[in-house]
């Protein structure tokens, strides 16, 4: 959802004077007239920004994105015509093989903390605070 433009309070997008210099790629990019963004549109995107961030000896972090999003960037074959949330697939229709050499953080918050933090984050912007 970050890479729509629009949106910025509840997908807490990260305020531009926040980013401290930090390159931040595709960040309210995408249109959201233009029609829904797809995991392969992801898929290309991101690993167009991962190449030149690598051709330039950076590390990409990639950050977020839903399991098919994060997939879509991740196998080594991705068919965009293949539900692999569908179980009852084979699974030699499903690459298991990486891209990229990679590293996964994963964080989980309980959903009734990330509530209220989000509606202080609404709360806030309504009233014009900017939460610190």
């Amino acid at each position: 959802m970050e890479f729509y433009r629009g949106l910025d309070i509840t997908t807490n997008k990260i305020p531009i004077d926040e980013r401290k210099g930090v390159p931040h790629h595709l960040l309210g990019d995408v249109d959201p007239q233009n029609g829904e963004f797809m995991p392969l549109d992801f898929c290309l995107r991101v690993g167009s920004v991962i190449s030149d961030n690598t051709s330039r000896r950076k590390i990409p972090i990639v950050v977020g994105g839903s399991n098919s999003f994060v997939l879509a960037l991740l196998a080594d074959r991705f068919d965009p015509q293949i539900n692999v949330f569908d179980w009852s697939l084979p699974s030699s229709l499903i690459s298991s093989e990486l891209r990229y050499e990679c590293c996964f953080l994963w964080v989980d918050v309980s959903f009734p903390l990330l509530s209220d933090y989000l509606m202080k984050r609404v709360d806030n912007a309504r009233h014009g605070n900017d939460g610190s």
